[in-house]
């Protein structure tokens, strides 16, 4: 009998292991837009909200919001000593939007992550939920277009570590609002409704945006949103903003999904090829930003890198 249900259960499990696999691959090189493994997630889970319920980031704030102020002194120690490398580098030349990534899918990247053994020890402690930790930079006056993330298995966690403050005396309308929406001077701004086609095309044509969660970044507070909604990011200040991302498994998916997107996201994540390339690159850039190899740094380096929040990681992202 046991035999038996043994049997059923594996039978059961093969075709959802082999949607999530083709769906994860396959993300890395289409748009959430058309991705139906995100039809999948979105059919087991209890809520169509971008934003995730706060006791789904308890744990993670136990571990990084309790220490944001030793996770900034770290960062500012690496980021203050290092020689600079035309600030923050990124593989396709974005503008005013650069990563220090240190965990690429549960692979650390040996010569960025040494320089934060405190933010890693606490990933680490978090759990097996925790996929990608980077630190993200937006330059002053950056802003990033709307976009999506591409895997629904996951969530993103911001934690403010440097957010600058508006000291303007005109309020700065957004550029992806077409009625300037919620004003704030450093914001994340997240489409409720709409795919991303949808929302570019009204922000082009300047049309009404309906259903818009328009939130600041504060100093040591944090957010647990799900980044396959079309959303924007804007810096309007004269100084950098700085926040740790952290992607980990979606708490509110069923157990068992919980079980096999962390069985994916750790055995085939990292072999993805994209994401391959993206955390070699990043040890050749950021191994010549610490004066590893190198010597001539990067011509290339342009201010810049992924877009917020998740950007595309069909590009690179936390692939």
């Amino acid at each position: 009998m046991r035999c038996i249900t043994l049997t059923c259960f594996i039978i059961l499990l093969i075709p959802i292991l082999t949607l999530v696999l083709t769906g994860l691959r396959y993300s890395t090189s289409q748009s959430s837009d058309s991705l139906w493994i995100n039809a999948f997630y979105s059919s087991i889970l209890p809520t169509k909200s971008p934003l995730l319920l706060p006791r789904y980031k308890r744990d993670l704030d136990k571990h990084f919001k309790s220490n944001w102020k030793e996770i900034r002194s770290e960062f500012l120690s690496y980021t203050t000593k290092a020689p600079p490398l035309n600030n923050y580098t990124n593989m396709w030349n974005y503008t005013g939007w650069g990563t220090i990534p240190l965990s690429i899918y549960n692979k650390p990247l040996p010569t960025i992550s040494t320089h934060f053994p405190l933010t890693l020890n606490l990933a680490n402690a978090a759990g097996p939920d925790v996929v990608s930790v980077m630190f993200s930079v937006l330059q002053p006056g950056g802003s990033i277009s709307p976009h999506t993330g591409d895997f629904k298995g996951v969530a993103r966690y911001h934690l403010g570590l440097e957010v600058p403050k508006y000291e303007g005396k005109e309020w700065r309308r957004s550029e992806f609002l077409p009625d300037g929406g919620l004003w704030a001077p450093v914001r994340l701004g997240i489409y409720g409704k709409g795919t991303l086609k949808e929302v570019r095309d009204s922000v082009r044509g300047g049309n009404k945006v309906d259903d818009v969660e328009v939130m600041e970044w504060t100093e040591g507070e944090s957010i647990l949103w799900d980044d396959t909604f079309p959303h924007f990011a804007e810096n309007l200040t004269k100084e950098r903003r700085v926040v740790l991302f952290v992607d980990v498994v979606r708490g509110d998916l069923p157990r068992w999904a919980r079980w096999v997107t962390r069985w994916v996201v750790r055995g085939v994540g990292p072999r993805i090829p994209l994401v391959e390339e993206w955390a070699r690159w990043n040890e050749i850039q950021w191994g010549r930003h610490n004066g590893i190899g190198d010597e001539g740094g990067d011509e290339e380096g342009e201010e810049g890198g992924k877009e917020e929040g998740g950007g595309n990681r069909r590009q690179h992202d936390e692939i």
